[in-house]
């Protein structure tokens, strides 16, 4: 909205009729689909990428920026990827994916900075899990909730599906 008014652009919003009727309807009947797809790449030079799409948790109100969009969420630099899901407000609170990062890149293994943050996911009751792979191949996957799926693949070929 800011970028739109500074442009002297009519402001809208995304909320359509439409959309605010099975906003309500899905909130009074609770039938929301919701479902996150996190990537995480490192290209044979070692190169790393991560992007995360997230569906939220179900019957979020239209126009709400997710976890998702921050480095809270996704984040990835030369030395780790990370792409985490759950409950994004948890999520930014606990800065998960720049934590992550961070603590690999101040020289902590990644499994070494996966354990410190799932004890303090753990230890404050949170919901959410994250996949992680630095700049040496080596990956994590964690969560705190009742399961979390993934693939780990290698050249094409699955090494690890994981699912509780």
């Amino acid at each position: 909205e800011l970028l739109a008014r500074q442009m002297g652009l009519p402001l809208a919003s995304n909320v359509t009729p439409e959309r605010l009727k099975n906003w309500f309807e899905r909130t009074r009947t609770g039938d929301g689909f919701c479902d996150t797809v996190g990537c995480l790449l490192r290209t044979a030079e070692g190169k790393l990428y991560a992007g995360t799409s997230t569906g939220g948790r179900g019957n979020e109100f239209p126009g709400r920026v997710s976890d998702s969009a921050t480095v809270a969420g996704t984040y990835c630099t030369e030395f780790a990827a990370v792409s985490a899901t759950g409950t994004g407000e948890e999520i930014v609170d606990d800065a998960v994916a720049a934590r992550l990062e961070a603590r690999r890149r101040d020289g902590l293994t990644l499994s070494e900075a996966s354990a410190r943050a799932f004890g303090e996911a753990r230890e404050k009751g949170r919901g959410y899990g994250w996949i992680a792979l630095d700049r040496e191949g080596f990956w994590v996957a964690a969560y705190t909730t009742k399961a979390m799926s993934f693939v780990v693949a290698s050249s094409g070929d699955v090494d690890v599906a994981g699912s509780a």
